[in-house]
């Protein structure tokens, strides 16, 4: 076998600055990955939205890395263009872990919802 030749990998001051935007998009990239496939999980089952109340705190090496829902939302967006995809907060019969109706009770239901009907 014949030796290889390695060219040393040369990195920009501007690519390094970038780094934690880069990084930030990444982590990003996986939530809403992970929403796409819930997302086709119910459209399987006959669903037509889908509401997401998950934690968009991504933690990773001692450092937290916060989304707003803006920008999950817009993230969203661009992979479901032609459905109505939003963040929304609405009061909601409260239920019991059977399922039943608590009479007099409300629960605060947030979240962003993607709905495809």
């Amino acid at each position: 076998m014949g030796d290889t030749i390695s060219t040393p990998l040369t990195i920009s001051r501007s690519f390094l600055k970038m780094a934690p935007e880069r990084e930030k998009q990444r982590q990003l990239d996986g939530i809403v990955e992970r929403i796409v496939s819930e997302v086709q999980r119910y459209a399987i089952r006959g669903e037509t939205s889908y509401m997401f109340s998950g934690d968009m705190r991504i933690h990773s090496g001692g450092n937290q890395t916060v989304f707003t829902n803006d920008e999950v939302v817009y993230a969203l967006q661009q992979n479901f263009p032609d459905c109505n995809v939003s963040y929304e907060e609405n009061w909601v019969d409260a239920k019991d872990k059977r399922g039943n109706v608590i009479p007099n009770a409300k629960v605060l239901e947030k979240g962003i919802i993607i709905d495809w009907s």
